[in-house]
């Protein structure tokens, strides 16, 4: 039987306004925040209704944009709770006032996430489902009754979680299906539907996942899981209860991807192999999948495990969910790679490999790998899977992260984001709770299992900034492009076209992998570039690596790393191992849109002037490329070698690299060529002003390769 208002019997409620619970202080803060805004509100203020309601919606803007600010989030909620007291929105605005308890309730919800004693958040939980509830009744449009269904069948879903109430799991199926039955559009309907049928596999409905592949799970070992029966081109699942349980290896089917409904698996095929003199335990393998490591069947029920404290019980793993012996299959699931993990809900990342869980201070090929690139851009919360006998605790270096225990004296995951950021220190500190009999223990780790930062600084740097670029939504996430073809550049592959594939749908550009053959790498470049300048995109590669030699076959990338026994990636610059320099904390805002024919000719209009290698005394202003040679400007544009204005060069903001002053920001592009009709990068340069404002640049159009 469903609940009254949202409540179970015997938890209690939430107290009436979120601002009663607060102490003076808090509340004279509140007062103070809302005054604030209240004075920058950009509407006219016919009413204090309008003004209230308008506040309302910019700090529920705010927890938007920073989801781990509790200021913002409690701020929020006292502001959406004195906007439905004071606002004067009556019958005629029924619908109005529907949408702000939709929004609070919201709100309510995720404070229930936050941690604290188990009694205040399920007060939270039942506050938001009765605010939702209530809303419900008031609102009639199918626009806003839709999507307030799905948020309740989410917040029923979420207390079931808690509780595993029988009916909660029934509410929460009842109001998906109620929402697709308001979906105008087939995909939106498609995607209610989808979530439908998980609901009920959730619940305990097995039968409601159709299961393709079924072996008992004492017969795993016996012989490689093959996919050959099944139908191609389907989304495939292992179900991860059943494999946690030590039951069955299960291979489930869906039609349509599930949102959010799955952890999706990072992982080389190639990993760290066993310690010599070590039991690897039971393995399985995959036909089809002879170039990878057998999966060690405890690792793989490890990730079960985890996937299930992550409220999934679904698993996305490429060797068990693609048909490694069918090349349309798999050409279908590449196409699709991306969507994926960017709708997982979570991304588990075992950086060994499936072979065996390493520890923290273990190094691994993880970041050298193409795939993974996506793998870790892709999601919207990603955590990494490793051995740790340690329990819960903190890793603590310039940032800190959390460890969760997964089973005890075994296996514990982190956020992946905060052990990069761990990683950019040789060393952290171990902290335990006060109430861990560890906690007066001097511990120490390294945290080496992503990237190594002695071994792989810019590889590392490069992917925390695309990460933090990527969390910038709001501000277009400017910069994010040329840190995807920094770390693109920095990696291989067993198939060196998949270095491109990997990150095609990054940008948005769909390439048929069965266009390419196994080592066309140079011709899925090409398609990317051309298919990123026809969409209007701007040519972001360039200058990307200014320190290390122009590519031989296209000038506008640098040279392709070479991939080394170990899966590691390495290139050799004038510097020495992969070119690492100051360039990683960089990006170059504004440069050229432009067009590419299928050769690789790229045509760019941008300002530009001649120039040649300083001569002695000559008496023309001189500056100096990346690669510390001087050139001088001549007076006119009148041949090559040119030099050509790209782009203004900014820096990264994220908190662990530093601020640099940069009087040279104008940066160049330096050409020439045996034919001008044709010509190709010799160099960068970051130049000041002065270099840029002299009378002779015009502007002109280049073809360069």
């Amino acid at each position: 039987m469903e609940s009254q208002g949202g409540n179970v019997s015997g938890q209690p409620q939430a107290p009436h306004s979120y601002l009663d619970t607060l102490t003076k202080q808090g509340r004279e803060e509140f007062e103070a925040r809302f005054r604030t805004a209240e004075e920058s509100c950009d509407i006219a203020k016919t009413g204090e209704d309008v003004v209230v309601l308008q506040i309302s919606r910019e700090f529920g803007a705010r927890t938007r944009k920073y989801p781990g600010n509790g200021g913002w989030l409690c701020a929020a909620i006292i502001a959406t709770e004195r906007a439905l007291e004071t606002a004067q929105l009556g019958d005629a605005a029924a619908e109005a006032r529907g949408e702000c308890l939709l929004s609070l309730g919201d709100l309510y919800g995720r404070r229930s996430q936050w941690s604290g004693p188990v009694s205040e958040t399920d007060a939270d939980l039942n506050k938001a489902i009765s605010l939702v509830e209530s809303a419900l009744q008031s609102i009639t449009s199918p626009e806003t009754r839709g999507p307030g269904l799905q948020q309740l069948s989410a917040l029923f879903e979420d207390r079931y979680i808690r509780h595993h109430m029988a009916q909660d799991i029934e509410s929460a199926v009842r109001r998906a299906e109620e929402a697709s039955l308001l979906a105008v559009e087939d995909r939106r309907r498609r995607e209610l539907d989808v979530e439908v049928i998980c609901l009920k596999f959730k619940g305990g409905d097995i039968s409601a996942i159709p299961c393709v592949v079924e072996v008992p799970f004492e017969q795993i070992s016996e012989e490689p899981v093959s996919l050959d029966a099944i139908t191609p081109c389907r989304y495939r699942f292992l179900d991860c209860r059943s494999f946690a349980d030590r039951t069955s290896l299960r291979v489930l089917e869906l039609d349509d991807l599930p949102h959010r409904r799955y952890v999706a698996i990072s992982y080389v095929w190639r990993g760290l192999p066993h310690p010599a003199g070590t039991n690897p335990g039971p393995i399985m393998s995959i036909e089809g999948a002879s170039n990878a490591d057998p999966i060690s069947i405890e690792v793989l029920r490890l990730a079960c495990v985890a996937s299930l404290k992550l409220g999934c019980e679904l698993v996305w793993l490429d060797g068990l969910c693609i048909m490694q012996g069918h090349d349309g299959d798999k050409s279908w699931q590449i196409q699709r790679m991306y969507g994926i993990y960017q709708f997982c809900k979570a991304c588990l990342v075992l950086p060994g490999g499936l072979s065996r869980l390493v520890a923290p201070e273990d190094e691994t090929a993880w970041i050298h790998r193409a795939w993974t690139l996506q793998e870790a851009v892709a999601p919207n919360v990603s955590w990494c899977l490793f051995f740790w006998p340690h329990g819960d605790c903190f890793l603590q270096s310039l940032f800190p992260a959390y460890v969760r225990e997964v089973e005890p004296k075994t296996a514990a995951m982190a956020g992946m984001q905060q052990l990069l950021m761990v990683s950019m220190r040789d060393e952290c500190e171990v902290k335990f709770p006060s109430s861990n009999p560890a906690s007066k223990r001097v511990l120490k780790t390294s945290v080496r299992l992503l990237a190594d930062t002695r071994r792989d600084p810019e590889a590392l740097k490069t992917l925390i900034a695309a990460l933090d670029t990527k969390g910038r939504e709001d501000e277009g996430r400017e910069g994010m492009a040329i840190t995807i073809w920094r770390g693109a550049m920095m990696r291989t592959a067993y198939r060196p076209v998949d270095t491109i594939l990997s990150i095609m749908g990054i940008f948005g550009v769909n390439l048929d992998p069965n266009q390419f053959s196994a080592d066309d790498r140079h011709g899925a470049t090409i398609a990317l570039m051309r298919g990123l300048l026809n969409k209007g995109e701007r040519a972001e590669w360039l200058g990307m690596a200014p320190t290390l030699d122009p590519g031989k076959e296209l000038s506008t990338l640098p040279i392709v790393p070479t991939r080394s026994t170990s899966g590691r990636a390495y290139r050799l610059s004038k510097e020495g191992g992969m070119g690492a320099a100051s360039h990683i904390y960089w990006w170059i805002r504004d440069t050229p849109k432009g067009s590419m024919d299928i050769d690789g000719v790229m045509t760019i209009l941008a300002s530009v002037v001649s120039v040649r290698l300083a001569m002695a005394d000559s008496g023309n202003l001189e500056f100096e490329s990346c690669e510390k040679q001087k050139w001088e400007v001549l007076p006119s544009a009148a041949s090559p070698p040119y030099a050509a204005v790209i782009g203004k060069r900014d820096q990264f903001r994220n908190g662990s690299f530093p601020r640099m002053g940069d009087l040279s920001s104008n940066f160049l592009l330096l050409v020439d060529g045996q034919r001008a009709d044709v010509l190709r990068v010799v160099g960068y340069a970051a130049v000041r002003d002065e270099v840029v404002g002299l009378p002779q640049w015009s502007e002109m159009a280049l073809c360069i390769r």
